[in-house]
């Protein structure tokens, strides 16, 4: 068998066959949060007119540049060119990164491999083979297999799927391999053979790699330290002028990337060891970090999207970074962090007794120095990610390969079952990967696994909430919020959602006492008062409603000295809401302070405009709501059904309604008396940005409906027959969640 295997090409191809097999089943996964912003929300990348904007590093417009990875964004522009939002194409990228990634692996493994002489220390092992030809045959074997056992592992290794089965992680990977292409140019240009031509191609191959590598993706900018220790530890090479030279454009490239980060991302240096002049206590976390990573590679039986090192600290540590005043800080004499030093210190100790093994020496710098980025010293969004140890996993398999070699070499008369051994560790690697594809399928699946690993964490629980919340599984997600605030009682984001879950569901005290908690743990949520005030009117206790909000206007200042776009808007609401409560108790002074002062904090705030305009009595303005659902009469003559959550404005026009997610209009004509449904939409033309037209069957009775674009929003129009009238409805944008309020609307929709 071993003889049949040691063609390159036969172990590549099985390599590349085997791979493909572990990953073959994450077709059918679906769009993940991260994939939704960046594959479906990101508008930017859907025109090649914003070019510029990509090469400055601009991101999806909910999140802003946080980093800086233009290279990227030119890859996703083109991908939506080709695959629109379909996944399948995304799905492929990864397998086909990946399947890149490995072989190159492979192909450095083996020429590092081929330009080192492995050496065994023992006198005792190395009599033993001299002695004995067929085992030096064997052993010219096994050499040759090291390449191949090492790019199995590499490419079945489970801890890899986050990086790969993960739509927007395996885009990163494109800058991956970009390094690994790069790294793999270098030591064929440093090789002993080929001709200076051919070396001079993969060398400023290999400096234009690293560039592309380093703009797609900022944790390649180890590379070029990579290429110090792969001359030094492996070809002997010392430092030298011409080293220098050569290594220049690596360095240049990287201090240009750099440079361009720092000007374009809007906080390029966020979670630094030191925070406000203070010490960031986070940074303690890393020796157990190193732990969790070793562990993952080791046995990769517990892996999770979120992993939890601290109560009240999870893997997206900035979700609940807020909350580091409640969370018990790290020591220098936890017991935990101490027991991960003295086990570093212990692999230092080792690593120092083999030094002398240049091969293992290279493989464990490669994984420490590759690691170093992502440990919390430098600006990382979360504090630890499995796919962060896609390039560090290198040097680890490296390691596992030569000694497994070792092994052999110490117990030749048990080869077989040595063989044994290394093949069941590949196949359940490939297994357990296959496996954990499957818990990528969907994101309440994804995080019903890590809940499953991490019991006690919080974020686990909430996200699981959150998905079932979005879902309309109210009780399953009332559970999991509850069960996020049994574990940490300060995280009142999970208290808020909490009370709005009540409030869909009818428990309206409940959701009194939710808000009020969240009120007594942070007085400075202002969207807490909003809530807890819009009850307090929906029961008819107009003053506390008031007093409520003016409340909530003591913690103003710091939302509008930071000048937040969201909190402006909610802080205009509260001027907004306050103003209607004034109007309504007939001091009309009071409220049209209260909806000029709203209108200069957001000039576009619609429900002040209408409500000042009522005051002024701007003729085209009717009434203002706030909705605590029930039925609607218009004082156009007809009424309807509408859920609790939505504000309804009229004009003289048309009826909308407003909740934070979606809006609907509802607009009858007044001449269409008479006109048949056929006959109305006869009368309708086609225009730019339509996308589907034609008649459906909508709460049991027909209507005619468009699907169209306008102002880079998706919205769907509804014509349907009521009465002797035709109502059009207008939704914006267009989401399942908006359909399923229009279903009501519409059966409940009545002409007077």
């Amino acid at each position: 068998m071993l003889r049949s295997l040691s063609s390159k090409k036969v172990q590549i191809l099985t390599i590349v066959i085997l791979t493909f097999l572990a990953y073959s089943n994450i077709f059918p996964n679906g769009l993940m949060s991260d994939d939704q912003d960046f594959i479906v929300d990101w508008k930017a990348k859907q025109s090649l007119a914003n070019w510029r904007q990509i090469l400055e590093g601009a991101g999806p417009e909910e999140r802003g540049s946080v980093v800086y990875r233009p290279v990227r964004g030119v890859v996703y522009m083109v991908y939506h060119r080709l695959f629109g939002t379909n996944t399948v194409g995304y799905h492929l990228n990864g397998i086909l990164v990946h399947l890149g990634v490995t072989t190159l692996v492979y192909l450095i493994t083996f020429m590092l491999i081929r330009s080192y002489s492995l050496s065994i220390r023992s006198n005792s092992y190395q009599s033993r083979i001299s002695t004995n030809e067929k085992q030096i045959l064997t052993n010219e074997r096994m050499f040759s297999l090291l390449p191949f056992l090492t790019g199995l592992l590499f490419g079945l290794h489970p801890v890899h799927t986050e990086a790969i089965t993960f739509m927007t992680s395996s885009m990163d990977m494109i800058g991956v391999l970009f390094m690994f292409g790069s790294f793999y140019g270098w030591v064929k240009s440093r090789g002993s053979k080929g001709s200076w031509g051919s070396k001079g191609l993969y060398y400023w191959g290999s400096v234009g790699l690293a560039g592309l590598a380093f703009f797609t993706y900022e944790l390649t900018l180890t590379l070029p330290f990579m290429l110090v220790l792969a001359d030094y530890a492996l070809m002997r090479r010392r430092i030298s002028a011409d080293m220098v030279v050569r290594l220049a454009p690596y360095f240049v490239a990287a201090v240009i990337f750099v440079v361009l980060r720092a000007k374009f991302v809007d906080n390029p240096f966020a979670n630094a060891i030191f925070e406000d002049g203070k010490f960031n206590w986070l940074v303690l976390l890393t020796p157990k970090i190193i732990i969790k990573y070793l562990e993952l590679l080791i046995l990769p039986l517990n892996l999770s999207i979120n992993h939890y090192f601290a109560p009240g600290i999870d893997t997206f540590q900035t979700v609940l970074y807020s909350f580091a005043k409640h969370i018990r800080q790290e020591s220098f004499f936890d017991w935990q962090l101490n027991g991960s030093v003295i086990i570093l210190f212990g692999v230092g100790v080792v690593i120092w007794r083999l030094r002398k093994i240049k091969l293992l020496i290279f493989a464990l710098l490669w994984f420490l120095l590759s690691l170093l980025p992502v440990l919390n010293i430098l600006p990382q969004p979360t504090l630890a990610a499995e796919r962060y140890l896609y390039v560090p996993s290198f040097g680890f398999v490296l390691i596992i390969s030569y000694l497994s070699y070792l092994v052999y070499l110490r117990f030749l008369s048990w080869r077989g079952l040595v063989l044994v051994i290394l093949i069941g560790i590949v196949a359940g690697y490939g297994v357990r990967t296959y496996l954990r594809n499957f818990d990528w399928r969907d994101e309440i699946r994804l995080w019903e696994a890590a809940r499953q690993v991490y019991p006690q964490s919080p974020l686990a629980h909430y996200n699981l909430a959150n998905l079932n919340a979005a879902k309309k599984n109210f009780e399953v997600a009332a559970s999991y919020y509850s069960k996020t605030i049994e574990i940490l009682p300060f995280f009142y984001n999970a208290r808020f959602n909490l009370a709005t879950v009540y409030r869909e569901t009818g428990r309206k005290s409940e959701a009194q006492d939710q808000y009020k908690k969240v009120i007594e743990t942070d007085p400075t949520v202002l969207e807490a008062y909003l809530s807890l005030s819009d009850l307090y009117y929906q029961q008819g206790e107009n003053d506390l409603a008031l007093s409520t909000l003016e409340w909530a206007l003591k913690y103003q200042k710091k939302y509008l000295e930071a000048a937040d776009k969201k909190m402006l808007g909610v802080i205009s609401s509260i001027y907004g809401n306050i103003g209607v409560l004034y109007q309504l108790a007939g001091d009309k002074k009071q409220a049209i302070a209260n909806y000029k002062t709203s209108l200069q904090i957001d000039p576009n705030n619609e429900f002040a405009q209408k409500g000042l305009g009522q005051i002024e009595g701007k003729k085209d303005f009717q009434s203002i709501t706030l909705g605590g659902g029930g039925r609607y009469d218009s004082k156009s003559g007809f009424s309807f059904e509408y859920p609790d959550g939505f504000k309804v404005i009229e004009t003289r026009e048309k009826v909308r309604l407003e909740s934070e997610l979606f809006a609907l209009e509802i607009y009858a004509d007044a001449n269409s008396d008479g006109l048949s449904l056929e006959e109305y939409t006869q009368s309708l033309s086609k225009f730019p940005g339509l996308l589907k037209y034609g008649f459906i069957e909508v709460a049991g009775q027909k209507a005619y409906a468009r699907l169209f674009n306008e102002d880079q929003v998706t919205k769907s129009d509804f014509f349907v027959a009521k009465s002797g009238k035709i109502f059009r409805i207008v939704i914006s944008p267009s989401s399942n969640e908006a359909e399923k309020v229009f279903d009501k609307i519409v059966e409940s929709l009545n002409a007077n």
